[in-house]
Order: C-alpha cells, then structure tokens, then sequence
C-alpha cells in the first residue's frame, strides 16, 4: 500500500512537471491551460520566459516591444563634421534643445519646416502646432557655443517658455549668426523675450546676420530680435546685420514695460546696422484698461538706452513698423514712445550714442494727453550724442489718426527723411553701410535687399 501511495505521488509530480513544461513550450501551444500555468507561476519563482502572458488580452502589449527597444528620434546625436554638430531637421533640432553640448558648435544645413503655417496667424499660448520647442539653454546651463544658420530658415517654428524665451533661451559668450526664422511664433507668459535669444549675460555675445520673421509676445522686455540682459553691470551683446519682421507684442499692465523691435532696452549692447519692419505694441489694443494701469517705454528699434551697463550705441539703423503704445495722460512721466527710441538716459559717466539711423513708422498713443512722445527719439538726459537722425513718421492718437499736439520735438534732432536716388548723400548717411533702394529710401549692404522689403 505504501508503495502504491509513494507511486501515486511520484505520477503525480511527473504530470506537474510535463504540465509546467507545456506552459514554456510557446504562446502559440497555450490557449486553455493559460489559467493552469498561472498557476504555476504563483507557486514558485520563474524566468522572465515563464511570465510572458498567455492570454490574448494580456500579449497585446508585446506589440509595443519594437518601439521601446529603439531611442527616441530626438535623443539621437546629430552627424559632425570637424566637431561641428550638422543640424537639417526637426528632429535635429529638438535634440540640440533637450540634449546637446551647451558648449557645442552647430550649423544648420537645410531648411528645416518645423511646422506648416497655414494657420500661423492662430497660434497662442493655448493653441499650440503639432511640433513646439523648449529654449536652448537656461540661467541654470546656459548656451555658450556658437549656431551657424548659414543662410537657411527655420519656419513654422514654435518656443514657448518661462521667461528666458527664444530659440536660445539663455546665452553666456555665445554666437548666434547667418539665421532666418520664417513665420512662427515665440511666446510666453513671462519677460524676457526675442526671437533669437531671451537672455544674454557675461562678455562677448553676438548675434550677427539674423532675419526673424515669427512674432513675438511676452509679457515685458519684449524685443523683434533679443530680449533682456541678466545684469547691466556684466552683460555684454553686439547685434549687427539683423533685421525684424515679425510683430512685437508686449502686455504687462504695470511699469517697466518694455518693448522694441530689435531689442528692448539697449544697455551693455551695441546694435549696429539693424532694421525693423514689424509693429511694435505695449499693450493690448481694445483693452480700456490699458489705459488707466499700463504704461511702456516703447520703440521702433528699442524702448530705453541707457548708460548703466557702459557705452551703449545704436549706429547705421532704421525703422519702418508702426509704434503702438498703452501710453496715456494717466502714465505720463513712466511712459514714453517713439520711431527709434522710446527714452535715452545715459548713466554713471557712461554715454549712449545714436548715428545714422532713420524712422518711417508712426507711432500712436491711447489718449491725446499722452507725453514724451517723438517720431524718432523722446526723451535724453546725461550724455548722448546724436547725429543724422532723420524721422519722416507722425504721432497719433489711436483710432482717431489726429496728430497729438503733445509730441516733442526730437530729442535726437531728427529732421525729415529724404527719398529716392541720392537719399544716402542727402541725410549725410554715406554709403560704405547704405544703399539707395527699396521703397525709395535707404537700405543696409549688410542685410540681404530681399529682407528689407515691407510686408505692406
């Protein structure tokens, strides 16, 4: 009897055995034992083959597998060439803004449609394209290697931030240069906004040969082209050769609202042959409440120059989008407007010089009580130095298109701009950096002819 029990419980791990067995022989063997191989698997530990489901509800995810088993399009490093990273895609493009060398050396070689633009003119904050950015470099790492354009455009390309906006969001001794950036939108709840670069600080920043076409819209220290420095006593940035198309758009209800074409405070920075064609707004147009809350320090090329980062230039420049300012009699004396530049304040011995330079676009204010008003420069104080400044646009009131009486006679001299052949020779202007072109006034050698068309 005693054998006959020992026997039984031997058959019966022998079966137990063959059963586990079936269970690894394959999926494809398994439909009805599924619930006895589950079984199996509770009662001791398995290998990683013995838990592959074998139910069809629980073997759909092996679909996936492939998927995961290869790295995401945009954690794949770029090709370079003698150390210099080749950027030619979106994909590309997102790699260098999540995981590239913030020290790295790029060049763009095609163009690159990061999104189309078919409904560009609706995108927002809230209505974002299929494809959007995360600024190159931040205060915490900041971008300080060197991103070569060479001439092509990047369209449709979204950046949304924090503050610190642009498609480089933060640079420390960096270069930007020879980039288009086609229609699009750089956007953000927060200051410190421009197309190219958000914030600059430290020595020896430059961007050179940039062309934006995307707009613009942040909350304060808004600009066509770069946006704040991070302290005036230590940056340092040099743009030359750029030129705005998009709108500019700034709508902080408060002080300290400033807004340029080019860059909207002009402190440690040299700007030198740069041209703005698209409209600069403090505010928002239809919003009455602008006009009792919202003042701006506001310009065709920048809002303020001031003295307190050193020496500070605007040379060989001109403007021809229309200034659009919150100003009203409410904010008079926190407020300015103008073609050039909004208010010039040289500071701590340090001078604020502007040359050359001339301004087509009008500029309106809310109310006809608005003050510090110019069709090229408002207000200076301390030592400036102005020279064949030249402004041909008018001070308006807005939606009444009557002139207000309250504009100033230039701060910057600024007499009427003159048109056609000789232009150049007329406004004293020369011709080693101008040309006469385009729309029967002056244009830059520096820039491209075909970048210094108006949109209108």
């Amino acid at each position: 009897m005693k054998k006959t029990r020992l026997f039984a419980v031997v058959l019966a791990a022998v079966m137990l055995v063959a059963l586990a067995s079936c269970g690894k022989t394959g999926d494809n063997d398994v439909t009805t034992p599924a619930s006895t191989t589950a079984g199996i698997k509770t009662d001791a530990p398995t290998s990683p083959s013995t838990t592959a489901p074998t139910s069809p509800a629980t073997d759909a995810p092996k679909t996936d597998a492939p998927q995961t088993t290869e790295p995401a399009p945009e954690t794949k490093a770029p090709a370079q060439i003698d150390g210099v990273y080749q950027i030619g895609t979106v994909d590309d493009l997102i790699w260098l803004s999540a995981a590239g060398p913030r020290d790295g050396k790029y060049v763009l070689t095609a163009d690159i449609a990061f999104n189309p633009t078919d409904d560009v003119d609706k995108w927002t904050t809230e209505n974002k394209p299929q494809n959007t950015i995360t600024p190159i470099g931040s205060s915490a790492a900041p971008f300080t290697g060197s991103f070569n354009g060479a001439g092509h455009t990047i369209s449709g390309l979204y950046v949304f931030g924090v503050g610190e906006t642009g498609l480089f969001g933060y640079i420390n001794g960096a270069t930007i240069e020879n980039l288009i950036i086609g229609k699009g939108l750089v956007c953000s709840y927060d200051s410190n906004i421009g197309s190219v670069v958000g914030v600059f600080n430290g020595e020896g920043n430059v961007i050179r040969g940039c062309v934006n076409y995307a707009n613009v819209t942040g909350n304060a220290y808004v600009g066509g082209i770069a946006g704040k420095y991070n302290s005036s006593s230590t940056a340092r940035l040099t743009i030359e050769n750029c030129a705005n198309h998009g709108n500019v758009t700034a709508t902080k209800k408060s002080n300290a609202l400033y807004v340029g074409g080019i860059i909207p405070a002009v402190v440690g920075v040299q700007l030198k042959s740069c041209a703005n064609f698209g409209t600069v707004s403090a505010g928002v147009v239809g919003d009455d409440s602008y006009a009792a809350s919202g003042c701006a320090i506001i310009g065709g090329i920048t809002g303020v120059m001031s003295g307190s980062g050193g020496d500070a230039s605007i040379i060989e420049c001109y403007n021809k989008g229309n200034v659009i300012s919150c100003n009203s009699g409410a904010n008079n004396g926190t407020s300015a407007a103008a073609g050039i530049v909004g208010r010039m304040n040289a500071a701590n011995g340090a001078a604020c010089t502007i040359k050359n330079c001339y301004s087509t676009g009008n500029v309106y204010t809310l109310t006809a009580d608005s003050k510090e008003l110019s069709a090229s420069c408002s207000t200076k104080s301390g030592d400036d130095y102005a020279e064949n400044v030249y402004a041909s646009g008018k001070v308006l009131v807005w939606n009444t298109e009557t002139e207000n009486k309250n504009a100033t006679v230039p701060a910057c001299g600024a007499p009427e701009v003159s048109l056609g052949t000789g232009a150049c020779d007329a406004m004293n202007l020369g011709t080693d950096a101008w040309s006469d072109a385009s729309d029967n006034t002056p244009i830059l050698k520096g820039i491209p002819a075909e970048h210094q068309i108006s949109a209108s």
